[in-house]
């Protein structure tokens, strides 16, 4: 399953995708952050540099009169980044469906003392007795890797949270680390999904 794709997702998707997750991936699939109306889904209102390169609004949707902060425009870079972020898991998760791959759990935190976004797992599906941790990362344009985002720390914080994941779980599991990578505009996305991206012994019991 492994390597570089174009995105093309059709509605199969809808039928094996759990309910507690479909109406959320149904409105990001229909509301692609850079699209009109999107901005309410999101909580944005900075239109993708792609479709309208010179745009930039307020954050109350108004037009500046004047050049806007080198601080504003980096804040609204940061919430559209985010959008984008959110809007690629969705993608993964019906990509993975139409292949046949259950989502067990998407955007799942470990309860408790732990601190948030520590061992977060964007999307935990699984393949026989084998569960496996997604990580999404996704860049607006194809001029920067989004691998360089999953360096040491990441992994580290993505193994504490699969090993506690794997704790609470009734059986014992196999498990792997995939990483899903997305570059391009919601007009133009590109997926390189890379299987067993990399190791890491986890003490399950």
């Amino acid at each position: 399953m492994s390597g570089k794709v174009k995105f093309n997702i059709s509605d199969s998707w809808v039928t094996d995708c759990p309910e507690v997750f479909r109406d959320e991936i149904q409105r990001h699939l229909n509301n692609p952050p850079g699209s009109p109306g999107a901005e309410a889904v999101y909580g944005y209102t900075f239109l993708d540099e792609y479709t309208m390169p010179t745009f930039h609004c307020l954050e109350d949707g108004t037009i500046p009169g004047e050049k806007i902060s080198d601080h504003m425009r980096c804040e609204l870079r940061r919430k559209f980044a985010q959008a984008w972020g959110v809007y690629a898991e969705s993608m993964v998760c019906c990509w993975l469906l139409e292949r046949g791959f259950p989502i067990r759990e998407k955007d799942w935190r470990p309860k408790g003392g732990a601190k948030p976004l520590q061992g977060e797992i964007d999307i935990i599906t699984q393949r026989g007795n084998r569960i496996i941790f997604v990580e999404v990362k996704a860049r607006c344009g194809k001029f920067s890797d989004p691998w360089d985002a999953i360096d040491a720390k990441k992994r580290a914080r993505l193994c504490r949270g699969a090993d506690m994941y794997l704790k609470i779980q009734k059986e014992v599991f196999e498990y792997q680390f995939d990483v899903a990578l997305i570059t391009g505009n919601y007009l133009d996305m590109e997926l390189e999904y890379i299987e067993d991206a990399f190791m890491a012994p986890l003490r399950i019991r």
